[in-house]
């Protein structure tokens, strides 16, 4: 890989990372930017996520100062979503390469609406508080969209966000909780890709 290509992904992962922090979607730019150049799929994942720890942690952080989320509640779902992202790394790094360009193909023009069309949710600004009785649905969901995270994790923000808000949040409370979370799973599921040389320095 040539410097040019280098600078290019650097500049693309700071807007990505920007864009990310503020509304989501930024593995939108970054992903495919990465497939463009010629990156296999499997390592582009694996280096996009790597990347995520620091801009995730980043956007995190600018949240809880603020107060935005409670550190409880992101503890509780990222624990099961970072469990489900090392099962996603794992099955990234077993499936056809071709079936999984044609996965990310999709998912990209289908994330890509959703992330246009989002205005108008999470204008609320009601304070979110696990129930005991709905946990036993919402951590299963938790842990598929940590298996999607790991596995994909094109525009994981956004959807953890939406699910936050279709609790009550109001949207940057999601976006919190939403980065915190992805900042855990992106640890778990590089960790996996690391152990595997999938990602390239």
């Amino acid at each position: 890989m040539d410097y040019r290509a280098i600078l290019i992904i650097i500049l693309v992962n700071l807007l990505a990372g920007f864009i990310g922090a503020q509304v989501g979607g930024g593995g939108l730019i970054s992903l495919p930017t990465l497939l463009f150049l010629g990156i296999p799929a499997p390592n582009a994942i694996a280096i996009s996520k790597f990347a995520d720890i620091f801009l995730n942690f980043s956007g995190a952080f600018q949240y809880l100062k603020k107060k935005e989320f409670s550190l409880k509640t992101a503890l509780l779902f990222g624990i099961i979503c970072t469990i489900g992202g090392g099962i996603g790394a794992g099955i990234t790094l077993n499936i056809d390469k071709s079936l999984l360009n044609q996965i990310i193909s999709v998912l990209l023009i289908f994330l890509l609406f959703i992330t246009l069309f989002k205005k108008e949710m999470g204008l609320s600004d009601q304070v979110y508080h696990i129930r005991k009785k709905h946990l036993f649905y919402l951590l299963p969901i938790a842990f598929l969209l940590g298996i999607y995270s790991g596995a994909i994790g094109v525009a994981t923000c956004t959807l953890l966000a939406f699910y936050f808000v279709f609790q009550g949040q109001s949207f940057s409370q999601g976006m919190g909780l939403a980065l915190f979370i992805c900042f855990l799973v992106a640890i778990s599921s590089s960790l996996v890709f690391l152990y595997y040389g999938s990602i390239w320095f």
